[in-house]
């Protein structure tokens, strides 16, 4: 059989079509889904980024691939191969709302475009699928690939860049019977409105509820509230207290769904529900750490650019391939030596503040700029 090409997915038979599609986004879209998924539930996914599922049938796959990876990826996947079919026969996206709105998206354009260009006929999909998926944004693209860079910006990136750890994570949430967007009941609903006559209180018990609807390690350990409101950890510490109280007293059914059921079940052996470790208790506990910690949380208060080095060093924790030292040296203009000695510093921090820790942080600055 010979190689698919990228102009076999404008082509009439949709099953060839698929096939030539998949090779193209399959892999990179799968490597994002399986790192998504590791990050939000560490442990529970054995599936391996560069090995994408597989839809020729004279190939074999060994390892088994987990139904939540599946899932995610097969639904990109098939509303990816849709969208661009609809564009290819003349339907484009278009801008949804704005001063722009009803335009034609670019970035569409441009792919629909170099497929049905006569260069495509003789472009390897599983080649350029291969370069798809080791491709760096940030880094320059050359002028006759830029319809590869479009094609991950909507194909890749759109679909799978802040959407995949809170989907998994409320998944999670569904089927172990918590409220999966404690967030938006805090905020809105009428019984939680003593809850919120404090912006403060309510930003730590929210950030509080989503770290146990996240199932993170500690979710006692507030570091983002601690950054945003200039607060020391026993400050943080009181104000939850007084906070979950309250949230008792509001809303008991809700306090059990979302605190004391999934506290009671992630306290370790030999201790019960009604001794599951207070927050005075968790913070001694922590005392070793707080020193990485707090100089993870300087480093972020002088220099935001820290946080793209400091999310390359947890993404490798958690199976991710990067190049910290070159991320080091292009971000902070050193040489490779000093860029591998700033490098081994951030990641003795790393170690010792906690993997974890340093995910709930910096999924909690995402929305800033570095």
């Amino acid at each position: 059989m010979l190689p698919l090409t990228i102009a076999d997915i404008a082509g009439e038979n949709d099953d060839i079509a698929f096939l030539a599609f998949a090779e193209l986004v399959g892999p990179a879209l799968w490597a994002r889904v399986v790192y998504g998924v590791r990050r939000a539930k560490p442990g529970t996914c054995a599936c391996r980024p560069e090995r994408p599922p597989l839809f020729n049938v004279t190939d074999t796959l060994t390892e088994s691939l987990c139904e939540r990876c599946m899932n995610l990826w097969t639904d990109r996947l098939m509303n990816g191969f849709r969208v661009l079919r609809q564009a290819l026969a003349g339907s484009v996206p278009t801008i949804g709302a704005g001063s722009n709105a009803g335009e034609e998206i670019h970035e569409w354009r441009i792919v629909r475009d170099h497929i049905v260009a006569p260069e495509a006929e003789l472009e390897d999909a599983s080649i350029f699928g291969a370069m798809l998926r080791d491709f760096t944004p940030r880094e320059e693209t050359p002028a006759e690939l830029d319809w590869l860079r479009k094609a991950w910006a909507q194909l890749v990136n759109y679909p799978t860049s802040g959407r995949i750890v809170p989907t998994v994570r409320r998944e999670s949430a569904d089927e172990r019977g918590l409220p999966t967007r404690p967030e938006v009941a805090i905020s809105t609903a009428a019984w939680a409105a003593p809850l919120r006559v404090d912006p403060v209180d309510r930003d730590i018990l929210i950030e509080f509820l989503l770290g146990i609807r996240d199932e993170i390690t500690d979710p006692y350990s507030l570091p983002s509230m601690e950054l945003k409101f200039g607060l020391t950890a026993r400050e943080v510490s009181e104000r939850l207290e007084g906070s979950l109280a309250l949230l008792r007293r509001c809303n008991r059914d809700f306090h059990e769904r979302a605190v004391a059921v999934p506290l009671a079940e992630t306290a370790p052996d030999g201790i019960t529900g009604n001794q599951v470790p207070s927050p005075e208790d968790i913070c001694v506990a922590a005392a070793d750490a707080s020193v990485p910690r707090n100089a993870i949380l300087v480093e972020l208060e002088v220099n935001l650019v820290m946080k793209r080095l400091l999310q390359a060093i947890a993404d490798i924790a958690h199976g991710g391939k990067v190049d910290v030292g070159a991320l080091a040296r292009r971000l902070l203009r050193l040489d490779e030596e000093r860029a591998g000695g700033e490098v081994d510093r951030l990641a003795r921090l790393v170690a010792g503040a906690g993997v974890e820790w340093v995910d709930v942080l910096l999924h909690d600055l995402d929305g800033l700029p570095a």
